[in-house]
C-alpha cells in the first residue's frame, strides 16, 4: 500500500470512529424543552412564591414528596387535578 493510500485509509477509519462534537448545554436544554412542549408540556414564566406557599414547598421537599422543588410542584398539581370531579360536557351552541 502506498503512503498516500494508507493516509487516506487511516483518515477514513478515524473519521468513522471519532465521536461527534458535543452540543453546547444551552442547545441541549432548548431541544429538551422543545420535545416536552411538543408532547403537551407548557413553559411557565418565573414567579415569586408567596411566603405561605414557599413554606409549604419547603415542608413537601423535607418530607421527600418530590426530588426537587419543581418535582414537588408538578406532583402536587397532578394530584390536585386528579381529585377534582370531571367537568360537565360542554353544551353544543346553536347557530
Amino acid at each position: 500500500m502506498t503512503k498516500s493510500i494508507a493516509r487516506v485509509t487511516r483518515k477514513r477509519q478515524t473519521d468513522r470512529t471519532m465521536k461527534p462534537e458535543p452540543k453546547p448545554l444551552a442547545e441541549r436544554v432548548r431541544a429538551s424543552e422543545a420535545r416536552k412542549i411538543k408532547q403537551g408540556g407548557r413553559r411557565m414564566p418565573g414567579v415569586v412564591m408567596p411566603p405561605d406557599a414557599a413554606a409549604a414547598l419547603d415542608k413537601l421537599q423535607a418530607a421527600g414528596y418530590g426530588d426537587s422543588a419543581s418535582g414537588c410542584i408538578f406532583r402536587a398539581i397532578v394530584e390536585a387535578a386528579e381529585r377534582l370531579p370531571e367537568p360537565p360536557p360542554a353544551r353544543a351552541r346553536r347557530a
